[in-house]
């Protein structure tokens, strides 16, 4: 390596980060935004935002992941792949 110390820089203000604010929908901002959609997209986004599914989980989906009665989604391979359930009231 170099070996050489750092000289003393004076007269330098450090830069300070920016807080960084999550921008989130209202609940009636993403009913309008889903509303826009047709399908097969509308349900795509209706999957991701209703179940927390991530995009690539909600592509994979097949009918049998599904169970209607008891509102559970299963995701196979999903990230870390763990299975998971997801529900949606």
């Amino acid at each position: 390596m170099l070996e050489k110390e750092f000289e003393q820089v004076e007269g330098v203000v450090r830069a300070k980060r920016k807080i960084y604010i999550p921008v989130v929908l209202l609940r009636e901002e993403v009913d309008s935004v889903i509303a826009c959609l047709k399908e097969p997209n509308q349900l795509v986004v209706q999957l991701l935002y209703g179940c927390g599914l991530r995009l690539f989980e909600c592509l994979k989906l097949r009918i049998q992941d599904m169970n209607f009665d008891t509102k559970i989604v299963v995701v196979h391979d999903g990230k870390g792949k763990k299975r998971s359930k997801r529900t949606h009231a």
